[in-house]
């Protein structure tokens, strides 16, 4: 008896676990064929808001996407994907983030809402040692001042790259400060 017993538990036990692998793989096809229309920009954005919402996200708010490529080659890379996504969801929780790999890159979508700017800005007052008014107010001045939002991450690129340049025949001569 105790071995019909055992003999039926290892079956359970061995159907539980390919039905689980199944369902990964399936979650993964699902999640790189996401990515692929996401990037490729010319999904059904109905469609496409729909299939985000499993993966814990909500495409109706704005959100960041951000691109990495492995300088070399990547050994390990599920282990250090896996530490990129645990670091990602301690800063920004476990909604609305998803991290995964599409042609070699690490792709990262992240919610790019005030929440998040208040704790860059906190941040960046720490670091500078100053009020978090103050940064606000230098980032609404710089928003006056050239017409770009720093805290738009498509018009902060434009800001970056501006300054980069100006840096770059040594401007300004001497300490802004």
């Amino acid at each position: 008896m105790l071995y019909v017993v055992d003999t039926a538990v290892a079956s359970l036990v061995e159907g539980y676990t390919e039905a689980r692998r199944q369902l990964v793989r399936w979650e993964e096809t699902l999640r790189r064929e996401f990515i692929e229309d996401l990037l490729r920009g010319d999904a059904d954005v109905g469609r496409l808001v729909e299939r985000a919402e499993p993966f814990g996200l909500d495409l109706a708010r704005p959100h960041q996407v951000a691109l990495a490529a492995p300088t070399g080659r990547l050994d390990g890379a599920e282990s250090a994907i896996s530490s990129l996504e645990h670091a990602v969801v301690r800063r920004m929780g476990d909604r609305d983030v998803l991290v995964a790999t599409k042609d070699g890159w690490i792709v990262v979508i992240a919610p790019a809402d005030r929440e998040g700017l208040t704790g860059v800005t906190t941040e960046a007052a720490r670091r500078l040692h100053l009020s978090v008014r103050a940064v606000a107010y230098r980032l609404d001045r710089i928003k006056t001042l050239t017409g770009s939002d720093p805290t738009n991450p498509a018009q902060r690129f434009t800001l970056q790259a501006a300054v980069l340049g100006a840096r770059l025949p040594g401007w300004p001569g001497h300490d802004l400060r």
